[in-house]
């Protein structure tokens, strides 16, 4: 008779879960860095030749950095809260009381609780 292992198929765990979620932004925002740095630095160079920042707005090069600058930040945020959240479930089916886990995290129990009532994305 097979004994099933704690976390095999079936007991979802949602920390585990969200790193995989972890994982692929990690490599989609790398991605973005890359992108971010390349364009920093043809954005500088462009100005210091001698391109206005206005001129550097209208043909979209400024105004392309910032949008990538935010969406990274974006997505790296709401994978943050993902695993956050994943993290403090899985921590509470534990044993782990709210107040022990907001500790753990350094915010407050009520966000904690926040967290954990919150459907899942």
């Amino acid at each position: 008779m097979a004994v099933e292992a704690e976390g095999a198929v079936g007991d979802a765990d949602p920390a585990a879960d969200a790193l995989e979620h972890v994982a692929a932004a990690a490599n989609e925002v790398a991605d973005d860095q890359r992108r971010i740095a390349r364009d920093a630095r043809s954005l500088a160079r462009r100005h210091r030749q001698g391109r206005t920042w206005t001129q550097l707005l209208e043909d979209g090069t400024a105004v392309g950095l910032v949008r990538l600058l935010r969406d990274s930040a974006t997505l790296l945020v709401a994978t943050a809260r993902r695993f956050q959240t994943g993290l403090a479930r899985a921590l509470a089916r534990e044993g782990l009381r709210t107040r022990e886990i907001g500790s753990r995290f350094g915010v407050s129990h009520q966000r904690i609780s926040s967290l954990m009532s919150r459907r899942d994305d």
